[in-house]
């Protein structure tokens, strides 16, 4: 009954917008209305039309920030906050809603000083603790989210962060073991199923893990994290175009995630698609050109073309920001080879192989050796293959 009223008063409101439709306290109030029935497209058009008639209405200009988060655009929802911020304004409510914005665009370290500085006002703000667990497990704060998360015991959203932010940890069986706890009660519980499907896709489980991942993706549309796991478990399962597909939509809905891209490039590599793997590089370099990794597996690339200078550049490159780079130092001795040692090369392929841990058990030639025994795989004798198939090298 009282949404029916709270619409009725709602649709009064734009009947009179009808007949006046330049009448300002009008537009506000039906704004506001809008935005408490959570009719967020209605609540952008008509703040359209108020910041129209008043640009520099305050109160107009932070719903807008908090209605264009809504529809899923951080990017525009934090030129309105931080232009708020910028001129002066310091209220709780509209830094909450930047450090929200923040949280939702992926620039988490920007968010969690937010939170100590709106800490005296937590209570006037809804779900503060949980989005505090968030930045701070965004920014890499691990240990002081799991323990802000493990005072919040009787919450099971925030049991579930606290699951995620365990196996990200590299505790993978606890983090699985509370998952799977939060997810008897709560089979939706989004970051419960990141956990428990992140762990299974670790121990090398695609099976368990593909539907936990699918399941936050049909939640969560727009989870890249999701969709990176996604593409994990098909990789995993011997699906590579499925692969690919997944982590080209990683890419676009987390472009800050480098190691996506370099694992799009590999896949595309390993489908013999240089050009693509070419662009998929390109774009990492414009997030960052300062990642070994993704300047190692430009190197895998270029050797793969035979352009083994530019290669030997990108080498050199890699291991100088990265001296433990994986495709570093793999283009390392793809370059020793060619350069007619093929013993050497195969003797320091097989110690990168062998210095890799896997969560399952073993390195990496364990790794490759259990992908063998489930399928007919294209890395069935990927330790001497790799240098004699360079297109199909992870």
């Amino acid at each position: 009954m009282e949404t029916l009223l709270d619409r009725s008063r709602f649709d009064r409101l734009i009947g009179y917008l009808a007949h006046d439709p330049s009448n300002l306290p009008l537009l506000q109030d039906a704004s506001h209305e809008a935005m408490q029935l959570g009719l967020w497209r209605e609540a952008h058009e008509l703040l359209d039309r108020t910041l129209a008639l008043s640009p520099t209405d305050a109160p107009s200009r932070y719903r807008m920030s908090v209605a264009l988060m809504m529809e899923h655009d951080p990017i525009a929802s934090l030129e309105y906050s931080q232009a708020l911020i910028d001129e002066g304004v310091d209220a709780p409510a509209v830094l909450y809603q930047h450090a929200r914005a923040l949280i939702l665009a992926g620039r988490h370290a920007e968010a969690e000083p937010l939170f100590e500085r709106l800490a005296p006002h937590a209570s006037e703000l809804p779900e503060f603790a949980l989005l505090h667990i968030r930045a701070l497990h965004g920014a890499g704060k691990l240990d002081e989210a799991a323990a802000l998360a493990a005072t919040m015991e009787a919450d099971p959203i925030a049991q579930g962060m606290l699951s995620l932010i365990r196996i990200d940890n590299d505790d993978l069986e606890a983090g699985a073991a509370l998952a799977r706890e939060v997810l008897a009660h709560d089979p939706d519980n989004v970051d419960a199923l990141l956990a428990s499907a992140t762990a299974a896709v670790a121990m090398e489980d695609a099976e368990a893990a593909l539907p936990q991942f699918e399941r936050v993706a049909a939640l969560h549309a727009d989870s890249g994290r999701a969709w990176m796991g996604i593409a994990l478990a098909r990789l995993s399962a011997g699906d590579i175009a499925g692969g690919r597909e997944a982590f080209e939509k990683t890419v676009r809905l987390l472009p800050g995630h480098l190691g996506s891209w370099n694992a799009l490039a590999w896949v595309q590599m390993m489908q013999n698609d240089l050009d693509a793997a070419q662009e998929t590089l390109e774009a990492a370099m414009r997030q960052d050109r300062n990642f070994g990794e993704t300047h190692g597996t430009l190197a895998v690339l270029l050797a793969s073309r035979g352009q083994w200078d530019e290669a030997r550049h990108e080498t050199d490159i890699a291991l100088r920001l990265q001296p433990e780079s994986f495709a570093g130092r793999f283009a390392q001795t793809l370059i020793i080879e060619h350069r007619g040692r093929p013993q050497l090369s195969q003797q320091m392929l097989r110690q990168i192989m062998e210095n890799f841990h896997a969560p399952a058990g073993g390195n990496m030639i364990d790794v490759v050796r259990r992908y063998a025994a489930r399928r007919k795989p294209a890395l069935s004798s990927a330790v001497p293959a790799a240098h004699s198939s360079q297109k199909e090298t992870r």
